[in-house]
């Protein structure tokens, strides 16, 4: 909980954090838990670094929509044997 809102925090130790691709990964979460009745509010990023730093990323999971039916559209088109 953040603000009293149902957050939703993906946590990540690469090098480098792609906020795009991370955005689409956390809006297919939250689409995922909202078929449970779910509802997340908040999205953010927890990139720990290697020097023991980190970076705490607040998100608009909404802006990975994209990336996220375009992947899931080239998934079922692999599946499918590349036709639909």
């Amino acid at each position: 909980m953040d603000e009293g809102k149902l957050s939703l925090l993906d946590i990540k130790t690469s090098h480098t954090v792609l906020e795009g691709l991370t955005a689409a990964q956390l809006y297919g979460y939250a689409e995922a838990l909202k078929s449970h009745g779910i509802t997340v509010e908040k999205t953010y990023i927890l990139h720990l670094k290697n020097d023991a730093t980190y970076d705490f990323i607040p998100i608009d999971a909404r802006k990975g929509q994209m990336i996220f039916d375009a992947c899931a559209f080239l998934h079922g088109a692999i599946k499918q044997g590349g036709s639909k």
